[in-house]
């Protein structure tokens, strides 16, 4: 051990998944917002929620209107606004692949396998390389981010600060709304419940208050309250495209989406003694499937890694927790 108390292991792969990072993002590029290519982007909306900080623009249309901490964040910053947003996603870029390193590593994945997983995410063009080229999507990075730090206090029984990120994360995307529900059957499963249950419940009140008021707020300035409902209604026909299965199953989690197939008892021996991953896993694609497939790369798909279920099934292909 090194007097910080890390092991030389976890410092030099540490700074491996950064170095990855430094090489990575960019390659990637940036987006070229005022190209009228993208004149319809989304960017657009969230360069209107940046400007209007501290104010909100609640008049912006769903599902970007609940998309608040980003834009917010880039608004307040001093400085130029599209700067703002750069800051905002290169911060998270470097935060994601490092904590994804980190809850593998407590999750009792091997550090090398750990940060394996982690480099490979950070060469994921869809997964990673999108979020960091189209800078103004904060929402993808910071959900990601969010969902593995809520995993990280459920696992360490730490309620308070799982309640400030819950709060602070249903404010990035509406996919961070998933994890109590994968956290109750971690609880349950863990046998924890019990005598957990009131402060976890405690904790999801700060999150269901913003909610409830982002919600009333967006529908007093025309936002429809039935807009995932709308948005399932017109992509249903998504699940039945063979293309769009390949993209979100295969494409999504490249180069390990072989991995259960080329060893599928230890893949389900592992998952089975992780049923809130599994969970996680499948509430993200049944949502991507019903609420909009054919938007698959900006939607739910970053969570899925994030939460640690790929890091699952490096774990079976690269072997099991630290002796």
């Amino acid at each position: 051990m090194t007097r910080s108390g890390y092991s030389r292991p976890i410092v030099r792969d540490i700074l491996l998944v950064s170095l990855a990072c430094l090489v990575a993002i960019p390659l990637y590029g940036r987006i070229e917002p005022d190209s009228a290519r993208f004149a319809k982007w989304d960017l657009h909306l969230y360069r209107r929620m940046a400007d209007a900080a501290p104010g909100l623009a609640l008049d912006v249309r769903p599902p970007f209107v609940y998309r608040i901490l980003g834009p917010y964040v880039s608004g307040i910053l001093p400085m130029e606004r599209d700067s703002a947003f750069l800051l905002v996603t290169l911060s998270a870029a470097l935060l994601v692949p490092l904590m994804l390193y980190l809850l593998l590593c407590r999750a009792g994945v091997r550090s090398r396998n750990a940060a394996l997983a982690a480099v490979l995410l950070v060469f994921n063009k869809w997964l990673f390389g999108f979020a960091v080229w189209d800078y103004f999507q904060t929402g993808d990075l910071l959900s990601l981010l969010s969902i593995m730090l809520l995993l990280w206090a459920a696992y360490t029984s730490r309620w308070p600060a799982f309640g400030l990120i819950l709060a602070l994360g249903v404010l990035t995307r509406e996919t961070v709304i998933l994890a109590p529900l994968v956290v109750l059957v971690y609880l349950l499963e863990s046998g924890r419940w019990q005598t957990e249950r009131r402060a976890f419940l405690i904790s999801l009140v700060p999150a269901t208050l913003i909610v409830l008021t982002l919600v009333l707020a967006a529908n007093a300035h025309g936002a429809s309250p039935l807009y995932y409902a709308g948005a399932a209604w017109t992509y249903w026909h998504s699940v039945l495209d063979p293309q769009a299965w390949v993209r979100l199953l295969v494409s999504a989690f490249a180069p390990v989406s072989l991995l259960p197939l080329l060893r599928p008892g230890r893949t389900w021996e592992i998952l089975n003694k992780s049923r809130h991953l599994l969970l996680l896993y499948a509430l993200a694609v049944g949502l991507v499937a019903f609420v909009g497939m054919q938007r698959w790369k900006w939607g739910i798909v970053p969570v899925v890694l994030g939460a640690g279920a790929v890091g699952l099934l490096y774990r079976v292909i690269l072997g099991g927790p630290q002796p």
